[in-house]
């Protein structure tokens, strides 16, 4: 039964990523998948805004997202909300952070005192 719940849940923390649930056509630029299947990450573009993505089926609440640019370092808390099965956190990157620059963007994700996976990258070309 825990082996169907855990493929379950990644099956549905793939599909988060894939159909993040808004109209037009998006794309990953960068993502990453627990081993234990209990989040996933993700750096999306959809009509040009880049999003900074977390979905989970083993957490809530609040966490920290970071993002360091060619100029700066900057970190945020955010909150995680219901959405079906699913506790997910979505942040626009260039609403909530420094953008603009040319260059590497690098983002983690942290809860409970701890960063969540590897650091994502993507290029922003102003």
């Amino acid at each position: 039964m825990t082996y169907c719940r855990i493929s379950l849940g990644l099956l549905a923390l793939a599909l988060a990523l894939v159909l993040p649930g808004q109209a037009g056509a998006s794309d990953t630029l960068d993502s990453y998948c627990s081993p234990s299947g209990d989040y996933c990450t993700s750096v999306t573009v959809n009509g040009g805004r880049v999003n900074l993505r977390i979905a989970t089926f083993s957490f809530r609440g609040r966490y920290k997202l970071c993002v360091r640019g060619p100029a700066n370092k900057r970190c945020h808390n955010y909150g995680l909300h219901s959405d079906g099965d699913l506790w997910v956190g979505k942040v626009d990157w260039a609403g909530n952070f420094p953008s603009g620059q040319h260059g590497v963007y690098h983002v983690t994700w942290h809860k409970f005192g701890s960063r969540l996976g590897p650091t994502l990258s993507w290029n922003e070309v102003p």
